[in-house]
């Protein structure tokens, strides 16, 4: 089996996925990374196919912007700030992956690939295996980890519709990159957020995965 794992984000998002290929290289598949192109010798040392998206987020977060953002820890602007970056190379992010995900059996990302991974799930009717680092599966049990635990005393409605509310948050900071992505190089119609709701999700904690998986 041939696997395409798509890890887009910092260094903490990224490393998290080349475990996940190490372990599933381990057990016999081939597996092909696609992430930064600075995260090149990070992720041929590790002994895994290293296919190269542009940009390069450990730069951008080390910019005074960022850096101020980060310390008020304003996840939205943060998120707006970023999407700025990812509307221009979005496009290039979708012609390397129609091009590297071509014959693939299966598809595995995070929260940065997901958008681009359900277009080329979608594009080459692909399996795709949404593996989280964090909760992102709408839940009535806890809030989601943007929110404080306060909200928790409000009860399990407010629990979900903070989890919901993250998504919708991520989602804007991808939505103009990714539908430009779809209609401009694979040919699809925009994604509908409707339609995030209902996907289902695989919540996955580093070799946590790798056990489901083998």
């Amino acid at each position: 089996m041939r696997i395409a794992i798509i890890a887009l984000g910092s260094q903490g998002d990224v490393q998290p996925y080349i475990a996940l290929g190490k372990g599933l290289k381990a057990a016999g598949y081939e597996v092909r990374l696609l992430t930064h192109e600075n995260f090149e010798g990070l992720v041929t040392s590790h002994g895994l196919e290293f296919c190269p998206m542009q940009g390069n987020v450990q730069e951008l977060i080390k910019t005074p912007e960022m850096r101020e953002l980060t310390e008020k820890g304003n996840f939205i602007t943060m998120t707006l700030r970023t999407a700025k970056e990812t509307e221009q190379v979005a496009i290039g992010w979708a012609r390397t992956a129609l091009e590297a995900c071509q014959g693939m059996d299966l598809l595995i990302a995070g929260v940065g690939g997901l958008y681009l991974s359900l277009a080329i799930e979608e594009k080459f009717n692909i399996p795709l295996l949404q593996a989280f680092v964090f909760p992102f599966t709408p839940t009535k049990t806890f809030p989601g980890v943007l929110f404080p635990q306060l909200i928790a005393r409000l009860g399990g409605t407010a629990n979900w519709l903070s989890h919901q509310a993250l998504r919708q948050i991520i989602w804007q900071g991808s939505r103009a990159g990714d539908t430009a992505a779809r209609q401009q190089v694979l040919n699809l119609t925009p994604l509908r957020f409707s339609v995030l709701i209902r996907l289902p999700i695989c919540i996955a904690y580093r070799r946590s995965t790798v056990s489901v998986l083998l």
